[in-house]
């Protein structure tokens, strides 16, 4: 067991303790629980929203994604991080915050109706849950290599650390424990890619690296695979509950709500691509050539001081749990207040305990679920997939009064069904490899695109009170369900 991570680990998890007691302390209802009250300063969100998007897969994939296919690479969290949450920040976060609308499924509501809402609840719970398993699968194997804990040891942990992090302080213990951790994350990795770029010039700068890592446009990997997981995160983040509906729900107000939306751009834009990239290319000369995928970091920590070792491995350990805390905070949501309500209303009370109780819940079927599908890793592009079909819809809805709710429900329907499906064929190798070569992104958009459009010849057309919803998102005016027309 490295004593020196358990140490700092050890450290860590007292002090996000105490603060989370302390925020558990100012939770009196529902809303404090699921959005810190609505009333949180755009520079905790910013750091809840970094710390949330970098997850452990950025640390450790990234690295690796950068050595073998080096600036090719970062046209994905160009467009997707850095593109698509600057476009966000500044055309979306204060018209979905003036929807005053807790989850993506109730903004479906209010524009198509219960049918498109329970669709979206499903398609949120299954994508945010599929990465919830992911996190625990990362977070026991990191456990594993760096503190010396059984794996699955580690993650019967996880689920009590999971469970207390996202509960006993709510979404306000969750948000600056995020931001504590965020400022660990980005310190530490400019840390280690300062040392790997000082390594770099002393193998004769960048010039002496191969051209075609330089080159942004050569194709290292086939652009269909590069193109597809760029636009999937692009659209992913337009309607991401967990890393943008949420957190800017949880603004003091829609232009604190903005500001922390674009900042957390830049700064994830710096992290991913400047941060992570140099640690990535100057890995070339500092590890053997054999060693690729997620071995690439923990290759480079081995050269280097064993504490800063140790902080980089807390450091991958705090944005795997602050990625997991996030997600099922935001799932337990959509699971209260969209899914079993279509059985039987429920009070506040009830939503507060119903939450807690399916975050425990969810938190156990993760760990079952990770000891029978060793696969589960994979799933985190499949959700990004899933989720980024729900971009056509919801927007196509808001900016739109020609869509009607059989629009919603098909482009749903549709757009998520053929994501899944072509990911299904592609997992048992039943694509032409023309196919194959071809992301889900691509057949799930144009799907969603045709189920929009199919709906719009449905004789049941938008109520008063949805096109009040278009009116209110174009305009960037307060929603108010009180005030929609009556029917």
């Amino acid at each position: 067991m490295n004593l020196t991570v358990l140490a700092i680990v050890i450290a860590y998890l007292i002090v996000i303790t105490a603060i989370i007691f302390w925020s558990g302390k100012k939770v009196k209802n529902y809303h404090d629980f699921a959005l810190g009250g609505g009333a949180m300063p755009w520079y905790v969100i910013t750091g809840t929203m970094f710390a949330s998007t970098v997850g452990g897969a950025t640390m450790i994939g990234y690295v690796g994604s950068f050595k073998t296919v080096g600036l090719q690479w970062a046209i994905v969290p160009f467009v997707g991080n850095l593109i698509g949450a600057i476009v966000a920040g500044l055309f979306f976060a204060e018209r979905l915050k003036n929807l005053n609308q807790y989850t993506l499924a109730d903004m479906f509501k209010i524009r198509f109706g219960n049918k498109a809402r329970v669709i979206a609840a499903i398609l949120n719970c299954l994508g945010e849950f599929a990465v919830v398993a992911s996190m625990m699968a990362s977070f026991g194997t990191m456990a594993n290599g760096y503190l010396g804990i059984d794996y699955r040891v580690a993650m019967v942990l996880a689920i009590f650390i999971f469970y207390f992090t996202a509960t006993k302080g709510g979404f306000k213990g969750v948000a600056w424990t995020d931001t504590i951790q965020s400022v660990i994350i980005f310190v530490t990795v400019a840390i280690v890619a300062v040392i790997s770029y000082n390594r770099l010039q002393a193998e004769g700068g960048f010039a002496a690296l191969p051209p075609h890592l330089l080159n942004p446009f050569a194709e290292n990997m086939p652009w269909l695979t590069i193109g597809g997981n760029a636009v999937s995160l692009l659209l992913m983040f337009f309607v991401n509950q967990s890393l943008l509906i949420q957190r800017i729900n949880a603004c003091r107000d829609p232009k604190e709500a903005k500001k922390a939306a674009v900042a957390n751009a830049l700064l994830c834009g710096v992290f991913m691509i400047v941060g992570i990239g140099i640690i990535g290319l100057a890995a070339n000369f500092s590890t053997g050539p054999d060693v690729t995928g997620n071995n690439v970091i923990t290759a480079v920590l081995a050269t280097m001081n064993p504490v800063l070792g140790a902080f980089y491995a807390a450091a991958i350990l705090a944005a795997v749990l602050t990625t997991a805390n996030s997600l099922l905070l935001s799932c337990s949501m959509t699971f209260v207040r969209d899914v079993i309500p279509v059985f039987k209303p429920i009070s506040e009370k009830q939503q507060l305990k119903y939450s807690k109780a399916f975050i425990f819940g969810a938190a156990v079927l993760a760990f079952v679920v990770v000891q029978f599908m060793s696969g589960v890793l994979s799933w985190i592009l499949i959700t990004y997939t899933i989720l980024a079909c729900l971009c056509v819809p919801l927007y196509g809805g808001m900016l739109s009064k020609k869509t009607t709710p059989m629009s919603g429900f098909l482009s749903l329907a549709l757009g998520g069904g053929v994501a899944i499906v072509w990911e299904v064929l592609k997992m048992f190798k039943m694509l032409p490899a023309n196919l194959a070569a071809v992301h889900s992104i691509f057949p799930g958009v144009v799907f969603g695109v045709l189920g929009l459009l199919l709906g719009l010849a449905s004789s049941k057309k938008s109520s008063a009170a949805q096109l009040y919803v278009v009116d209110c998102f174009i305009a960037n005016r307060s929603y108010d369900a009180a005030d929609a027309p009556k029917e």
